[in-house]
């Protein structure tokens, strides 16, 4: 899901999909954390990266503390859209 493609769409849309179905592969997580670091816009002020952080943050493998707004956001929803 989240390789093939550099859409920033459709690689939110897959982070927000494996983070309601509870995936904890390893080649998810290791996909994510590649994520963290892809500073594409996908709307507004959201990146790329705030997506899969607030994902390593619900699905437990990393805890964000930061005061990003747009993270915290995505916490709060639960990636649930």
């Amino acid at each position: 899901m989240l390789s093939g493609t550099n859409n920033p769409i459709e690689l939110c849309g897959a982070l927000c999909e494996l983070v309601q179905r509870r995936v904890h592969s390893t080649s998810f997580k290791q996909a994510v954390l590649r994520l963290r670091t892809n500073n594409t816009s996908f709307w507004n002020n959201y990146l790329v990266s705030d997506f899969a952080t607030a994902a390593l943050h619900l699905l437990g493998w990393e805890s964000y503390n930061g005061d990003r707004r747009e993270v915290l956001q995505l916490i709060a929803s639960g990636l649930t859209f």
